[in-house]
């Protein structure tokens, strides 16, 4: 482990960046920085690690200061995330300086993420089950009163809003009212469509992670994206800026989170590689990403989906199996990658157990089962989707097709495959644990890593 981080100057760069953000609420972060450097064998790495721990330092957001009572608030905000629509109410983030509140607008509020407003109402604390509010720096509730929109957002989030909105349409259009909630919650993170007792068949069987955008979709994106640019004679460089400019687009529709924007820079990165003659490298990717979004959000370092996120990427470029290059037969190759699907769910899923345990209160008996089954179905479905509403411009009847004949049934197989998972029995509860336990479980685990090397 010693020689992976002494070889890699952006993975200390990271490493000594977290370190430094979360210095600031948990001292304790100044002795593995004190420990990580004292194990470095050469001055270049200990100083590569204290100078980014430094910076950190300086960006760390200050912590949370929730509302203690109810107030009357009149102030300039940004919209921090993409509103919510349900029923009765359009429900989002906005920031305010260092302060993050819970807006609960009009339904027919017509918010924009990135839209600068003022906002004037009633701010309320949060009530006690709002630990998961509190962890992103949410400070308390508010109900406007009334609403202004002094500028609006910028071009790409109105870009991504469009996108977004269409796709939502489409789907609503042409399929069943469930099939369609949980189309447009795996596809664009648009979860308010949702019914309560999906959600909670999703969360106990562990899958609640296919309703939010994560780093699969970026995966399938770059893809089928670069599957079909080989078909022209682009120039690599102009495939890359096409690229990045989709999946840019694409994080920004999706809202931003952590796992899309650190899904995009890794893709970027690893497909950029090419053009500067270096061999991809997960891990340096991998820092890479995370010092772009702590140092663009230094307060997404406490927030769940960022920690997973990292963490099952991580123990994937440590521990996952590599393919042997030699040339097999086509059923070898069928057996090949169902293990390999089958190792890459049960890894993901112990490697994000115990943050889950600690974030959410609960590990479920199912996880690896339930995951399976959708890994299955779960490409096929976002490609496809994502497909049948861009030939639906071109071809209107078989964009349609594809959604009535192939979206739906797969659709309906994730909403069978999480309900049936995702009984009472398939989730037991954890009683809440102090963090440190989570510090020794992903030691002991970076403790029996040993290298290995790509077999011939």
């Amino acid at each position: 482990m010693r020689a992976t981080l002494s070889n890699r100057p952006l993975l200390l760069a990271a490493v000594g960046l977290i370190l430094g953000v979360a210095a600031v609420q948990n001292w304790f972060a100044c002795a593995l920085l004190a420990c990580a450097v004292v194990a470095f064998t050469n001055l270049r790495s200990g100083v590569i690690c204290a100078a980014a721990f430094a910076v950190g330092c300086l960006i760390s957001p200050p912590p949370p200061q929730s509302l203690k009572e109810q107030q009357w608030v009149d102030l300039d905000a940004t919209v921090a995330s993409v509103p919510l629509a349900y029923p009765t109410e359009s429900v989002s983030e906005i920031s305010s300086g260092s302060d993050r509140l819970m807006m609960s607008a009009p339904a027919d509020s017509d918010l924009v993420l990135g839209e600068r407003i003022r906002v004037r109402g009633v701010a309320k604390p949060l009530s006690e089950g709002s630990m998961p509010l509190a962890s992103r720096g949410i400070v308390g509730r508010i109900t406007p009163v009334s609403i202004q929109v002094l500028h609006e957002a910028p071009w790409i989030c109105r870009a991504g809003e469009a996108w977004r909105d269409s796709f939502a349409s489409f789907c609503q259009k042409w399929l069943a009212p469930q099939a369609a909630a949980e189309t447009e919650a795996v596809c664009f993170n648009i979860s308010s469509a949702l019914d309560p007792a999906s959600r909670q068949a999703l969360t106990r069987s562990g899958t609640i992670h296919i309703v939010s955008a994560s780093g699969l979709h970026v995966g399938l994106i770059a893809l089928v994206l670069f599957g079909v640019l080989s078909l022209f004679p682009i120039p690599r460089a102009a495939q890359l800026a096409l690229l990045a400019s989709v999946l840019v687009l694409y994080a920004v529709a999706s809202g931003l989170h952590p796992p899309v924007v650190r899904a995009s820079i890794m893709a970027i990165v690893l497909a950029g590689a090419y053009l500067v003659r270096r061999e991809p490298d997960m891990l340096s990717a991998l820092a890479l990403a995370a010092i772009v979004q702590l140092l663009w959000t230094p307060r997404a370092l406490f927030e769940p989906g960022f920690q997973i996120s990292f963490v099952v990427v991580t123990a994937f470029a440590l521990f996952a199996f590599r393919s042997s290059r030699k040339k097999r037969s086509a059923r070898e190759q069928i057996r090949e990658r169902a293990k390999n699907v089958l190792k890459g769910t049960a890894l993901a899923t112990l490697a994000s157990a115990p943050l889950a345990a600690y974030s959410f209160g609960a590990v479920s008996f199912t996880s690896i089962f339930a995951n399976l089954g959708i890994a299955i179905v779960l490409p096929f479905l976002v490609v496809t989707a994502m497909a049948a509403h861009l030939i639906s411009f071109i071809i209107a009847p078989l964009g349609v097709g594809l959604m009535v004949g192939f979206v739906g049934p797969l659709a309906g197989w994730l909403d069978f495959t999480a309900s049936r998972m995702g009984s009472e029995w398939a989730a037991i509860s954890v009683p809440a644990f102090s963090g440190y336990w989570l510090l020794l479980t992903y030691g002991l685990l970076f403790f029996i890593w040993r290298p290995r090397l790509r077999p011939a």
